[in-house]
């Protein structure tokens, strides 16, 4: 294994850039009949000439060597940059063999701009900060393409940075709101009535209109051209009034009413502000939608909970009579789970499945022959509150939930850079294609898009061969296609294509109001636009900017896709060492391949890839999947049997597979390169004493640090006698993928069987 001193041979891709620039061509590069040319008209120049000639070749390699050497220095003071940066993340005093989640994190909190860090930050949000940012600058400064005409988004942002929460125009678009979709009692000069209320058709209408989930969600898969229309899923909502981590079915049965007060003082303030309520019935209210939600909340994420081996949930192996066991987040729970007509899920369940669809289509669209229902419980208890005649809960909860989603947020509107973020996000949510062409006209670089290629290279063959070498679980011939398959991957940067319909009518709109004139335009366009897809109306994938890596098939390719705002600090540089962009980027793209093959991505790819996963298969998977089960179980709760979150365990068990996977093609990528390249000390970074891959390691885990995973902040908490307290699934996320890999523990000394070096290790890939 390498040790301090880089021993394999490399020119770092960055710098062998910057030296093509200022290195013109040699006469080696020209042709014979050149040369002899060439020699010739030598032969008739006079001395003083020739004199001549040596000094001003002598100049140019001077000035080459100049060039050379300042690109050095340039790079030598970015890296030292990185290693600053590095180091004031890591807490050095923690052993890496005992927690490298806090060796290479521990100081990372501190290290954020306390202007802007939150409490359970992580390195996504601050890339989605940079995306932002970078986006505020394009909607508030020049035109910058003549392909995208921007002043459509323009014009939004604008209208969005100056309207005013729980000003008069927003609560005469609030009363306008309420009245179109079934109204709603208590509230000053209603007309409502229960009787005439319908609850399915008035969150069909905003799916309809504006494409709100609301405690029903009609998904479509994504897809591509040249892939069949997708068969639509119906599922339990996935956005809700509680925080998600509060609304499922483990939380919502040890909760206490105390975690709930500041919320239900929250939905209280907004009630009074949306609809000037008196403050008995806002805060009565506040407390129904609450406890209504919280009802439902105790049948949701059934379908994460995983089947354990001797007992626990095996009504889903009852009801289906196949013994496989409930699968990861949506993926069909077993094999023989097959779509379903709408009137027959309609008679099963109770509910007006077919008028909700129908409605949510709209007019002009046909109802398609099959869906997919997940999340079976949910939907029967829905059921069974919906039997109970809450019609007024139903109402108030409904339309909480879709002014929540419409409605400019109260507590942000006082400080403007929120409220600018807020806009933004809101821009690039309509805008996608338009601010998506411009972002990447203004960031994109040929250097990166080569610099990708060539990493996703190494990552595609080194994950070739592990599928070759490491999936006996596999029968032959399906590994053999697999890493037929492969090796046949293309990369792919974004394509946006620009469309100007909305253009003049967002244009006309002006004046008071004209911020929720134009958020209703928008998203009755994006709604529609989504529907179509059922239709088979979409000529490209919609990519949203902020997405950073994903697969998708054709029935011809696999390509992989990636966005330009990915590919910034921290998670990308040209000039990073290549240690660092494999154990970010290379992992990212390992990820992404390994998640295309797991068990629920073999459900979604086309045939005959899909036909390969039969029953074996589904056997030896999880066997594989209940050793990262234990593993995650006894590090989590020191019980083998306690962990059973399926959508969790896919994570771990990608992220494992990544890391190994990227880490083998670094390696071969050292090994290909020259042995005299003088350049394989910048694989390493000054002012720390690592080698180049225990770099790789440092940088694997820095690019998962969060807040949520704890820190040196909370250590006092956490003491030595109450050691699970620091085992987070954050935390996890590090240590778990590390700890099932050999090399790590060679690189970093750390015995077998201690924490970063488990004896029982798992691998799926």
């Amino acid at each position: 294994m390498l040790q301090t001193q880089v021993t394999s041979r490399a020119v770092l891709f960055g710098l062998a850039l910057i030296i093509g620039n200022v290195i013109g061509p040699t006469e080696q590069s020209l042709g014979q009949g050149q040369q002899r040319g060439q020699q010739k008209e030598r032969q008739l120049v006079s001395p003083q000439q020739q004199q001549q000639q040596q000094l001003s070749q002598s100049q140019q390699q001077q000035q080459q060597n100049n060039d050379l050497n300042l690109a050095r220095q340039q790079l030598r003071v970015l890296h030292a940059a990185k290693s600053k940066e590095m180091l004031k993340f890591m807490n050095l005093e923690e052993e890496p063999c005992h927690d490298f989640y806090e060796y290479t994190c521990g100081r990372w909190y501190q290290g954020q701009n306390a202007s802007i860090r939150q409490e359970n930050w992580a390195v996504s949000d601050v890339m989605e900060h940079q995306l932002l940012m970078q986006i505020q600058n394009i909607l508030t400064g020049p035109r910058l393409s003549t392909e995208f005409d921007d002043s459509a988004a323009k014009h939004f942002y604008r209208a969005c940075s100056q309207a005013q929460a729980s000003s008069a125009e927003e609560r005469d678009f609030i009363k306008k709101f309420v009245e179109y979709h079934g109204g709603l009692p208590y509230v000053k000069d209603s007309q409502w009535q229960e009787k005439q209320y319908s609850w399915i058709d008035v969150i069909g209408q905003l799916k309809h209109r504006y494409n709100l989930d609301i405690l029903i969600t009609l998904t479509i898969p994504r897809t591509t051209v040249g892939r069949a229309i997708p068969t639509p899923i119906l599922e339990e909502p996935q956005r809700t009034v509680l925080p998600r981590n509060l609304c499922s079915y483990m939380t919502a049965t040890e909760a206490s009413d105390e975690i709930f007060t500041g919320l239900q003082m929250e939905i209280r303030d907004n009630l009074r502000s949306w609809l000037d309520l008196e403050e008995t019935d806002a805060i009565r209210l506040a407390g129904d939608i609450q406890r209504f939600e919280f009802e439902l909340c105790k049948y949701m994420k059934k379908r994460q909970l995983l089947d354990l081996p001797n007992g626990g949930m095996n009504r889903t192996r009852a009801r289906y009579n196949v013994p496989v066991p409930n699968s990861f987040h949506g993926v069909m729970q077993n094999l023989n789970n097959n779509p379903q007509s709408v009137s027959f899920l309609e008679n099963k369940y109770g509910l007006e499945f077919q008028r909700f669809v129908q409605i949510s289509l709209g007019k002009g669209h046909s109802i398609p022959r099959e869906f997919y229902l997940r999340d079976e419980e949910y939907f029967q208890h829905l059921n069974t509150i919906a039997r109970k005649g809450l019609t007024a809960s139903f109402a108030y909860y409904i339309m909480y939930r879709a002014l929540s989603e419409i409605t400019l947020p109260r507590d942000k509107a006082p400080r403007r850079n929120e409220r600018n973020l807020y806009c933004t996000r809101q821009t690039l949510q309509f805008f996608p294609h338009v601010l998506g062409g411009i972002y990447q006209s203004k960031y994109r670089k040929d250097a990166v898009l080569n610099d990708l290629r060539e990493i996703f290279q190494y990552i595609r063959e080194a994950f070739a061969q592990s599928v070759e070498t490491n999936t006996r679980w596999l029968h032959d011939s399906f590994r053999k296609d697999i890493k037929l398959r492969t090796l046949s991957w293309k990369i792919k940067e974004p394509e946006f294509h620009y469309h100007n319909d909305v253009v003049n009518d967002l244009k006309l709109i002006n004046g008071p109001g004209s911020y929720w004139k134009s958020l209703d335009l928008l998203m009755e366009r994006s709604a529609q636009q989504y529907l179509q897809q059922l239709s088979g109306y979409h000529s490209m994938i919609k990519q949203p900017l902020e997405e950073g890596v994903f697969t998708y098939a054709t029935n011809a390719e696999i390509r992989l896709q990636f966005s330009w705002s990915l590919l910034q600090a921290p998670m990308y540089s040209l000039h990073y060492p290549k240690s660092l962009k494999y154990s970010s980027l290379g992992y990212l793209m390992a990820r992404e391949m390994i998640r295309h093959y797991d068990q629920q991505g073999w459900h979604d790819s086309p045939p005959p890839l899909v036909n390969g996963w039969n029953y074996d298969i589904h056997e030896a998977f999880n066997k594989i999947k209940e050793c990262f089960r234990v593993q995650a179980s006894n590090y989590l709760y020191n019980a083998p049997n306690v962990y059973r979150n399926g959508s969790q365990l896919r994570d771990f068990m990608l992220d494992t597979s990544a890391a190994n996977i990227s880490f083998a093609a670094y390696v071969k990528w050292l090994e290909d390169q020259e042995a005299t390249s003088e350049d394989l000390k910048y694989e390493t970074l000054p002012g720390m004493d690592f080698s180049n891959t225990q770099l790789f390691f440092i940088n694997y885990g820095q690019v998962h640090c969060s807040a949520g995973g704890g820190s040196s902040r909370n250590a006092a908490a956490s003491p030595d006698y109450f050691p699970l307290a620091r085992h987070t699934v954050e935390r996890l996320i590090i240590n778990g993928p590390l700890s099932n890999g050999y090399e790590f523990g060679r690189d970093f000394n750390c015995h077998i069987g201690s924490h970063m070096n488990v004896a029982d290790k798992c691998w799926a890939f």
